[in-house]
């Protein structure tokens, strides 16, 4: 089978496999959302599903190395390595001359119509989403294969398991939940998983320590692109359950609902990226908050397979945060995944309605309440959805968590922050010592280097340990930036 683009015929029949030697025209197609992701390495020629597989010595690529310490992770296509870049999503890419180029790119705009649902009441895009999202997770359920998915707080988990329940018996789903016992995240996970009968596993972040080991084995199976401290707990969930069973993941149910929806638009590119590495660089002080480089903008990809169905804000949000920073933190190299929100079905609905019904994510978590209200009566992180039935119990629910953050804030050591994601890091790197030690012994490493200047790695370290600022993220990203260094055994 052949097919003209750009004027070449280029043999379809003969994709490359990973690994293997190219010749001139030969065209390797990539997973859409790079939840698998595919590297070109300019010195060998050829493509690989891993970073780790990658031969030879691997050298920094001094380019990304300061949008890594801005923002925690490299946007785009590029890579902390000099020289290999990680191939764009759902295209077919042609490897030819030491180079590759796109030759068929899948788009959105080519499936979204936004005709087809203009001017239905809200009550009937209510049941077709979620007839929609049912089918799409009926579409990958194979029942022969171990289904097993992660709980957290929020409605993305929450839903593919509502969703599952009602193809399969809840003895046949494993979940699991991490996190810090008296947060949200992990007591509601906990819940949700007892109220369904499935088996359910817990990872307590506040005792599994934290080792040089674990943090250089996720650097290796994340690919070494983002700031490694939130998913090394992925390695036990790994060591507990292996790389057999399916994973069904919520990726990125927040996105596609319109987490990162907002009315107000950029006028142009150049004031959308200011947003963006302003939103980005939010947690970091490495770099003042508003500054960004100019030549940081070229790393970014500026059109996608998001253009002209999101607007200019999510379409950057998508292609350079959700699939370069989002898929670091949640898949890993060897391991299979299925992603219902991003299954086309249910993307061309949740993008084809009229775009203000995405704000605050209204008519996607109606669409879940509404469709499984036996486990979305338990509350949503600070909701609680049978206020609808109940004001007394949303009253009393809001109570709690508000006296508890209050609490919190008295009696930091012993009482967590209700909203807490997975682990308080600000707190742990002061009063851990299993994580301060793995911690510090990197950043001592990483001022040998001189990449990151000694004093200023000295002044956060002492900032943070002394209470005179919370820089925690920025001391995660430059031990992160260590911790890769070694894994790869990179040459700076």
């Amino acid at each position: 089978m052949e097919k003209r683009v750009s004027g070449l015929f280029i043999p379809f029949s003969r994709h490359s496999k990973v690994g293997e030697p190219m010749e001139k025209n030969h065209v390797v197609t990539t997973q859409k959302h790079r939840v698998k992701r595919t590297f070109f390495d300019q010195k060998t020629g050829k493509v690989y599903n891993s970073i780790a597989d990658i031969p030879g010595t691997k050298r920094l690529n001094r380019e990304a190395l300061p949008l890594f310490l801005k923002i925690g992770y490299v946007p785009g296509n590029e890579t902390l390595f000099e020289g290999i870049q990680c191939l764009p999503g759902g295209a077919t890419i042609e490897i030819s001359d030491g180079g590759w180029r796109v030759v068929e790119q899948f788009r959105y705009r080519d499936i979204v119509d936004r005709e087809q649902y203009e001017g239905l009441p809200v009550s009937e895009l209510i049941k077709i989403g979620g007839d929609l999202f049912l089918k799409a997770v009926e579409g990958l359920y194979q029942a022969h294969l171990e289904v097993i998915v992660p709980l957290s707080g929020g409605f993305d988990s929450r839903g593919i398991l509502a969703a599952l329940l009602e193809m399969t018996e809840s003895r046949n789903i494993t979940t699991y939940t991490y996190g810090t016992p008296g947060t949200l995240d992990y007591d509601l996970g906990s819940r949700v998983a007892q109220k369904a009968g499935t088996r359910h596993h817990t990872f307590d972040l506040t005792k599994l320590p934290f080792t040089q080991e674990r943090l250089e084995r996720i650097a290796l199976l994340t690919d070494g692109n983002a700031y490694l401290f939130h998913p090394m707990i992925l390695t036990y969930v790994l060591d507990g359950f292996g790389t057999g069973p399916e994973y069904w993941v919520g990726f990125t149910g927040d996105g596609v609902a319109g987490s990162h929806y907002s009315p107000e638009v950029s006028k142009n590119l150049n004031e959308a990226v200011a947003k963006f590495f302003f939103h980005e660089s939010r947690s970091c002080n490495y770099f003042p908050r508003a500054y960004y480089d100019e030549e940081w903008k070229k790393l970014l990809v500026q059109e996608s397979k998001y253009t002209n169905v999101l607007d200019i804000d999510e379409d950057l949000f998508f292609v350079n945060h959700v699939e370069r920073y989002t898929t670091a933190h949640l898949f890993l190299t060897g391991c299979t995944y299925f992603t219902p929100y991003m299954e086309d079905s249910f993307v061309r609905f949740m993008w084809g309605i009229d775009p203000s019904l995405r704000r605050y994510k209204y008519l996607f978590n109606t669409i879940m309440y509404t469709r499984f209200p036996d486990l979305f009566s338990i509350p949503v992180k600070w909701i609680h959805y049978s206020s609808r039935k109940s004001m007394i119990q949303f009253v009393q629910w809001i109570a709690r968590l508000v006296i508890q953050q209050g609490l919190s804030y008295a009696f930091p050591k012993y009482i967590p922050r209700p909203k807490t994601n997975y682990i308080d890091f600000d707190r742990y790197i002061r009063h851990r010592s299993s994580l301060r030690a793995v911690l510090l012994n990197n950043l001592q490493d990483l001022k040998q280097r001189n990449i990151v200047g000694a004093t200023i790695v000295d002044r956060l370290w002492d900032n943070h340990q002394t209470g005179k600022a919370n820089v925690a993220h920025t001391l995660l990203i430059l031990a992160s930036l260590e911790i890769i260094l070694k894994a790869y055994q990179v040459e700076c």
